[in-house]
């Protein structure tokens, strides 16, 4: 079990270099404390990068893509297969363009960045 309090993770995440995960409190808190950030979103507005990714200017989510004309409710329900769809490469390429300081072309991902 590894118990880390928010003095620590935030002591933590101001060390780091880039900081990466799902949309959650630590991504957050990066994002926040100045840190370059990435947060990788489901395809879906109520969790969607628009109201809920990073904020500040090192602030970046990856969305994963959902194939063109598929409904909210389809969306929904092959979420977790379209998560696990995004691969490493994929999240790699975000990353390295935020540490080199560059914007990823989408079309390089098969994400929106």
């Amino acid at each position: 079990e590894f118990d880390l309090g928010l003095p620590e993770l935030a002591a933590l995440l101001e060390r780091t270099r880039l900081a990466a995960s799902n949309s959650t409190g630590p991504i957050h808190l990066a994002a926040a404390l100045g840190r370059p950030a990435l947060a990788i979103h489901a395809p879906w507005r109520s969790c969607g990068a628009d109201r809920w990714g990073p904020w500040g200017e090192r602030g970046r989510a990856l969305v994963v893509g959902s194939p063109e004309g598929w409904s909210r409710r389809r969306r929904k329900r092959h979420a977790a297969g379209l998560m696990r769809e995004l691969g490493v490469a994929q999240v790699r390429r975000a990353l390295d363009s935020m540490l080199e300081g560059t914007v990823l072309d989408p079309a390089d991902s098969g994400c929106t960045l």
